[in-house]
């Protein structure tokens, strides 16, 4: 959640403008893990029976990893407080307890009783595997039309529910993931924008406090892909980036999740991904960590339903903006792997994308990433690359498909 985000989420539940200046000092401290100054203005409001002051518990405690204590202070808001928002920040915390039956039927209700657009988004993000795909799909045409706003905005609705990436296993949800990206191609309402470049300097911060975690625990990480890249080429982050690539050797996953959960700098996206980790820093930057492992003599590491190869590599210490960074010994042969021969020149987020022009990419689950195609086609990057996107959906044989939604868009 950005900062922006975060002070709107605020301003809804603070009621009065007396409470929006305490929750705006609340927010400030919090993304700048300020917890011990955001714990005394809480007591402090605590003191003076202020129900905001239970919001804000149950945020702190959900930022330093304290999910059951974070659950009683959201519930105990909740209990005088009718808040849409403070419940989808109740699923949040259902989803990390592993309470996921109790989050699906809490978003089930709101969908029935409120037209919030957000609650597909939040209920989207509760998708783990199949069984969840074919549950989703059930609230789904049960309650697409509970509202006029529903309908209205049927695409979006789509969008949120099909832009998930799980693998795909069965032909019935590839099947339900298709008819929503019918849905959304032909509502002519389809384009989507590039993600947003993150802030370089948030972005060394987060390094920064990464660093001092693994530091703290003995761990050992090092720079992969796009920031690696960065380091050799731009000796900075890459400018147009979005977030920070980090892998590491030896270390299970639970082990990661379970040192990002209880650092006061860091949220954890996710606990459904199953080969990296991927989670954010108070100040918005995210960062992904993946599990490196050796077959054969080549290096790989694991998306949701891709995989990347490398050549065999060794580290070695790197200078990276004040750091001393592990990353890969042979720059060049790594980078031109992950990149082709001509990974000097500079490209931006409309001339390169991972799924077409990553040269050791290997697809795991063909099915998702049709539907990652598909919405790749709905993207800024198709402005300028729309027919290489159809000629790979095309090698899947998509014709159909294709000609059934896009009409001419094939020829």
């Amino acid at each position: 959640m950005t900062f922006k985000a975060r002070l709107i989420f605020a301003y809804r539940q603070s009621r009065t403008k007396l409470f929006l200046v305490f929750a705006y000092i609340l927010e400030s401290l919090l993304q700048n893990a300020r917890l011990k100054q955001a714990d005394k203005l809480i007591n402090f409001l605590d003191f003076f029976n202020i129900n905001l002051a239970k919001l804000y518990k149950a945020r702190l405690y959900f930022t330093k990893g304290d999910f059951e204590k974070a659950l009683t202070y959201i519930n105990a808001f909740l209990s005088k407080t009718k808040s849409i928002d403070a419940s989808y920040f109740k699923c949040e915390i259902l989803k990390f307890l592993g309470k996921k039956e109790e989050a699906f039927i809490l978003i089930e209700n709101l969908i029935k009783t409120s037209d919030r657009i957000k609650s597909w988004d939040i209920l989207a993000k509760l998708i783990q595997d199949d069984k969840d795909f074919l549950r989703v799909e059930k609230i789904y045409k049960q309650n697409l039309n509970n509202f006029t706003k529903f309908k209205s905005h049927k695409h979006e609705i789509s969008r949120h529910l099909s832009c998930i990436q799980i693998p795909i296993n069965s032909e019935e949800v590839f099947k339900f993931q298709k008819n929503l990206v019918k849905v959304v191609l032909l509502s002519g309402k389809n384009q989507q924008s590039i993600k947003k470049a993150m802030s370089l300097k948030n972005a060394l911060q987060a390094l920064q406090d990464l660093d001092k975690l693994f530091k703290k625990h003995n761990k050992e990480y090092f720079l992969i892909s796009g920031t690696f890249l960065g380091l050799i080429r731009d000796k900075n982050f890459i400018s147009t980036d979005y977030d920070i690539d980090l892998g590491v050797f030896d270390i299970k996953l639970e082990d990661l999740q379970s040192m990002i959960i209880k650092d006061s700098n860091f949220i954890l996206a996710s606990l459904y991904h199953e080969h990296f980790v991927q989670f954010y820093h108070l100040n918005g930057i995210y960062i992904d960590i993946f599990i490196h492992y050796k077959e054969g003599d080549k290096i790989y590491h694991n998306g949701d339903f891709l995989r990347w190869k490398n050549s065999f590599f060794t580290l070695t210490d790197y200078e990276f903006l004040g750091l001393k960074a592990k990353a890969p010994l042979n720059h060049n042969l790594y980078l031109e792997e992950n990149y082709g021969p001509n990974w000097q020149v500079p490209k931006n987020s409309l001339e390169f994308n991972s799924f077409l022009d990553t040269p050791n990419l290997e697809v795991t689950n063909e099915k998702q990433m049709i539907i990652c195609l598909y919405y790749l086609l709905m993207s800024d990057f198709a402005k300028n690359n729309k027919k290489r996107i159809l000629e790979k959906l095309k090698f899947y044989k998509e014709d159909e498909f294709i000609k059934e939604c896009l009409k001419d868009e094939n020829e």
